[in-house]
């Protein structure tokens, strides 16, 4: 069995870094911020340039 790292990598970074910025920011419920406002979640990911430790 084999797994392309890169592809898998690829295809969950957005998902964690949503995740972890919904963590960061204040809400009432779990991903609603990013739900209803992906624009602010775009922002956050160009700015950083997916590094979410930025």
């Amino acid at each position: 069995m084999a797994i392309d790292l890169d592809r898998e990598k690829a295809r969950h970074d957005r998902t964690d870094f949503d995740r972890i910025l919904v963590s960061l920011l204040p809400t009432n419920d779990d991903e609603s911020n990013i739900k209803m406002l992906p624009e602010l979640a775009d922002a956050f990911y160009k700015a950083s340039k997916g590094n979410y430790r930025l």
